[in-house]
């Protein structure tokens, strides 16, 4: 009886949640990752690593909850920043949604404690978790996950290698629409560059937790897209930089952007972390932070 009781009050606050969160509703249908920025190359489909022009079908988010790389995010303590990192800007909906889009995988770059506080430093993570932070950071979660085809051509990845296989111009795109070049070393290892060429790093290991899932851990440090770096400078650093600054992102220096359309980029990512003014209608009676503390709970009550 008390097990019937837990099913039904389970769904009531699921069927609340769906209702009251966004966020919730976009996780459940996993929406299609955006398409490249302007200046980004256009590939002819199909090619393997560019985002699809055509919205992928999900399967619902419930089938995608017993994949076994939440529990490895989870359980192993190298990735618990990482983890409450998702689950606290309800980016894990997301992440749940892609691990069951028909004929894609998701390649989850999965960066651990050290790796986190060597490339952004403590005080810029603090700065991230919380409101109006948490924007920024989700941005920067985005740019951790690929999904591109999974098929007879373009077999699940399950080594760093395979990487070189599924990109576009020598890029991976991220479910932001961002590039991630990836090149191959003399010594054979796999290198990882963001988009703006700052900030690089060396990957070892693929590991396949999933039929449609491969994590890849960040071991040493963290790339960081250059429009978000430079939103985290404003955010946490108080926008103190060079702009002739080449330094790696870091919690003591994280590059300005040099191009006045990715400043423009920028303020409307801080801008949309505003407040509504008073003429404007609230998209529902909760606050983001109401939705995100809902979110947690029914996370923590399913999983």
């Amino acid at each position: 009886m008390k097990t019937a009781m837990k099913h039904v009050a389970l769904i009531v606050a699921f069927a609340f949640f769906l209702n009251a969160s966004p966020q919730a509703s976009m996780a459940v249908s996993a929406a299609n990752p955006p398409a490249p920025s302007a200046g980004s190359p256009t590939p002819s489909a199909p090619i393997a690593g560019a985002p699809s022009s055509a919205a992928p079908t999900a399967a619902t988010a419930k089938t995608g909850k017993d994949s076994k790389v939440f529990q490895i995010l989870k359980n192993e303590t190298e990735f618990s920043m990482f983890y409450e990192a998702l689950v606290n800007t309800t980016e894990i909906w997301n992440v749940q949604g892609r691990t069951v889009l028909e004929g894609k995988q998701l390649i989850l770059f999965a960066p651990t404690n050290l790796s986190l506080i060597s490339g952004l430093g403590e005080d810029v993570i603090t700065c991230l978790q919380k409101e109006p932070g948490q924007a920024i950071l989700r941005s920067f979660l985005e740019d951790l996950q690929v999904v591109v085809p999974i098929n007879v051509s373009f077999p699940q990845v399950n080594t760093t290698k395979q990487l070189l296989n599924l990109t576009t111009d020598g890029s991976l795109w991220t479910v932001a629409g961002r590039g991630i070049a990836v090149s191959e070393e003399q010594d054979g290892s796999i290198k990882l560059t963001s988009d703006g060429g700052v900030e690089s790093v060396t990957v070892q290991e693929a590991r396949v937790t999933d039929p449609t899932v491969t994590l890849i851990p960040l071991e040493s440090t963290v790339i960081v897209e250059e429009v978000v770096a430079y939103n985290i400078t404003r955010m946490c650093l108080g926008g103190q930089m060079s702009e002739s600054s080449n330094a790696a992102p870091s919690s003591a220096s994280l590059p300005a952007s040099e191009s006045s359309s990715e400043e423009a980029g920028a303020d409307q990512v801080l801008e949309s972390t505003a407040e509504p003014s008073g003429d404007e209608e609230p998209a529902s009676s909760q606050t983001p932070a109401q939705h995100r503390s809902l979110s947690r709970k029914l996370w923590d009550l399913l999983f």
